[in-house]
């Protein structure tokens, strides 16, 4: 009895390595098709996000980011998005978000950081004067065309993989 026991939990065991052996590979593709789906959606967000389009920009890069949470950048382009679009209360949000969850990614924590500034009107002359107030959609006129630059080089730096 003891013996057909201990032979029948081994062959389980056994059985739960392989299928884990198996299944591992299988997985990593799925994770990688996943993520890949992400960084389209993030690069079509981008296009939509120079076109002016932002509200259907900021939907692309939610749906990225639902795919690969990991990935700061999906949150940070919608936060820039919202920003853009003159929803402030959402961009609020999103970059509080992205400050949160930056973890190793200290860029986007810092440009998260300025753009609330920017929203919450103490960033002033430490870039030129451009302040944003609280005033509707004109509070979006405010986000000066280099930190869409370095969000734009960051980006596509994480998309393409260098560091």
């Amino acid at each position: 009895m003891y013996r057909t026991s201990r032979g029948i939990v081994i062959l389980f065991a056994t059985v739960a390595l392989v299928s884990a052996a198996v299944d591992r590979p299988a997985m990593a593709q799925q994770r990688a098709a996943v993520s890949s789906q992400a960084v389209d959606l993030s690069k079509k967000a981008l296009d939509l996000f120079y076109k002016g389009q932002y509200e259907a920009a900021t939907k692309l890069y939610k749906r990225a980011h639902l795919l690969d949470p990991k990935r700061v950048e999906y949150n940070y382009g919608a936060a820039r998005c919202e920003h853009k679009a003159g929803r402030l209360d959402e961009a609020v949000k999103l970059y509080e978000a992205v400050m949160k969850d930056s973890g190793a990614d200290k860029a986007y924590h810092v440009k998260s950081k300025y753009h609330l500034q920017t929203i919450r009107g103490d960033a002033g002359a430490s870039r030129g004067g451009h302040v944003a107030k609280k005033t509707g959609a004109g509070s979006a006129a405010a986000i000066d065309s280099i930190s869409i630059a370095l969000w734009s080089t960051s980006a596509l730096s994480a998309v393409i993989g260098v560091s």
